[in-house]
């Protein structure tokens, strides 16, 4: 199957991209990848965004990390609270850029 890809927002750290045939949200953040249904989009940025100060406690030498993870697996994802605040940015500002565009084809 041949995807559309069409880049919704790109940061020095990371894109946001979805794929115009399947409708999928895609996360390319520092060296994470990540693939979203829209339901599962909205889960992850619930998570980030309901982070508070005593989730970031694993130490990392970027600085102390809050690790979550997308599924019941043992494998997590860390992020340090200025990682957390850049990603819900990236997302966020995409799915805005999203929805005018949308507008503006409509």
């Amino acid at each position: 199957m041949h995807h559309e890809i069409i880049i919704l927002n790109e940061t020095e750290s990371g894109q946001f991209f979805k794929c115009a045939c399947c409708h999928k949200y895609n996360l390319n953040y520092k060296n994470i990848f990540m693939h979203f249904s829209t339901r599962e989009l909205k889960q992850f940025l619930k998570i980030l965004s309901s982070l508070k100060d005593e989730h970031f406690n694993q130490y990392h030498p970027e600085g102390y990390k809050a690790v979550i993870s997308k599924n019941k697996k043992s494998v997590g994802l860390g992020f340090t609270k200025e990682e957390v605040k850049a990603v819900i940015q990236l997302i966020e500002q995409s799915l805005v850029l999203e929805e005018a565009q949308l507008m503006i084809n409509s």
